[in-house]
């Protein structure tokens, strides 16, 4: 029997798509324009998140390198989608998992795992 997959979850994937299109292209504006304007961003050693779009697109641009992302997995239940992926430049491969809470079609909530 054949997987339904839901409207929802379709453009829940297609957001992460775009998001990780973004990244990989160094279009900040459209890399930004996944999140939502109060996104919180939360990240391994660090207390406290990153909040706002813009010291998320800045804290990313600042640290992107010359890396490249790719997501292997993509869950979607819900408002949640987790992403198993990878970073990697010329001289490192990494692996990470993020959970994503989305509201009205962007990333109101990112918590990175690496």
């Amino acid at each position: 029997m054949p997987v339904r997959r839901s409207p929802a979850a379709d453009r829940a994937r297609r957001l992460v798509e775009r998001w990780l299109d973004a990244f990989n292209c160094r279009d900040w504006d459209a890399y930004g324009a996944c999140f939502a304007d109060d996104v919180r961003y939360r990240l391994p050693r660090r207390d406290e998140p990153f909040v706002g779009r813009a010291a998320h697109v800045e804290h990313d641009r600042a640290h992107a390198g010359d890396g490249r992302l790719s997501a292997e997995h993509v869950y979607v239940c819900g408002d949640v989608v987790v992403v198993e992926g990878s970073f990697t430049t010329p001289e490192r491969h990494s692996r990470w998992v993020t959970v994503l809470e989305l509201r009205e079609g962007r990333i109101a909530h990112e918590r990175l795992y690496y």
